[in-house]
This record gives C-alpha cells, sequence and structure tokens, in this order.
C-alpha cells in the first residue's frame, strides 16, 4: 500500500478498496474504480477525476506481483485485507502499522497523503511536465493544485530561461556571433518561417 502512494499516487482509501479485478499487471496499469468508505464499504471515489487509470513503474508491478503470491485477495478480492480477513480499518491499520513504520524510518508527523506529495515531488524532480500530475494524482481542478505544488518545480521557469539562451550557445556570446553574420533571426523570414 505505501508503494502504490508513493510510486502511484493513491489516496489510502483507493489503495485499500483496489482489488484484483481492477489490477492489470501485464499493462503495468490499475484502475481506480473504487474505494474504501468509513464503515469498511466500497463506493465510487469522491470525485469524476479521482476515478481513473494509473500506469505504474516496473519495480511497482513486480512488487504487486509478489504481493499476490504471498497474499492472494479474498473472496471480496481485495488486494489489501485486515489480518482477519475483510477490509482494513484505517484507525487499526495507522496504529499497528503506520505509526510502528513512520518512527522507525522518517519520523511524526508524517501520513499517508504525504505519499503523494512526495509522489509529485518524485515527477518534478525527474522532469514529468506538471500537466501530467494532476491526472496521476485524480484532482478534480488541477489549477488549485498548483498552488500546492507549484515549490515542486521552481527550478522549471530557470531551466526554460537556460533553453531559451540560444544566443549564446554556438560559438560564444551574441557579439561574437554577429560579428560572423551568425545571428538568428528573431521576426519570421519572408517564407513565414522563424
Amino acid at each position: 500500500m505505501v508503494l502504490l502512494g508513493g510510486f502511484a499516487g493513491l489516496r489510502f482509501e483507493e489503495a485499500a478498496g483496489l482489488r484484483r479485478e481492477h489490477l492489470n499487471l501485464s499493462r503495468r496499469s490499475l484502475r481506480v474504480v473504487d474505494t474504501l468508505k468509513r464503515g469498511g464499504s466500497l463506493g465510487p471515489p469522491k470525485t469524476p477525476t479521482a476515478r481513473r487509470s494509473v500506469t505504474l513503474p516496473h519495480f511497482l508491478v513486480a512488487e504487486l506481483a509478489n504481493h499476490l503470491r504471498n497474499y492472494p485477495p479474498g473472496d471480496n478480492g481485495l488486494l489489501f485485507s485486515a489480518p482477519e480477513g475483510g477490509p482494513i480499518s484505517y484507525p487499526n491499520w495507522r496504529q499497528r502499522s503506520w505509526l510502528p513504520a513512520v518512527r522507525s524510518t522518517v519520523g511524526e508527523p508524517f501520513g499517508f497523503h504525504g505519499l503523494r506529495h512526495s509522489h509529485a515531488s518524485i515527477l518534478a524532480r525527474q522532469g514529468v511536465p506538471f500537466r501530467t500530475v494532476p491526472g496521476r494524482l485524480g484532482h478534480q481542478d488541477p489549477g488549485v493544485k498548483l498552488q500546492v505544488y507549484t515549490h515542486l518545480f521552481d527550478g522549471a521557469d530557470r531551466a526554460a530561461a537556460d533553453a531559451l539562451d540560444i544566443l549564446g550557445q554556438a560559438e560564444g556570446d551574441a557579439e561574437g556571433m554577429q560579428s560572423k553574420g551568425q545571428v538568428l533571426p528573431l521576426r519570421p523570414t519572408q517564407e513565414g518561417t522563424p
């Protein structure tokens, strides 16, 4: 479940509501169709955009295949079940599994939702375009979430400016290029191309 939060961007209730029929390991994908509701019932996600398909990294496919071999889904088809079977109770899971793991690694406070922020951070650091991130996370309003994740893309503006620094790339600075007649046109040519 933790890997699905960090590397697929799933919310706790989405991971806990994931059933075997919504996982396609050969296509490296999963579909968020149901979420685990309070009381242990399954129901649709809160918003239409939360109902989505997510492509999985190769290592996560291998981890999920291993999980399925060791912990086959029960009658309800859930990938993750409580120790006694049936849907996971978030308060019990948090106390028994999550908090001890957090205390022994990153330290408190760190909630499951923090894994989604980690997911967005990894994507940003790997140069994934921002417009891809909200879709993976199932956000309804990407503009609002842009405010939440904008700090992850702080270096993107600098990279864009560096990419535009074409006058200094070929043989020195702009003056050197001009003296050799290598000035790039900044207006369209007669044919309409720059």
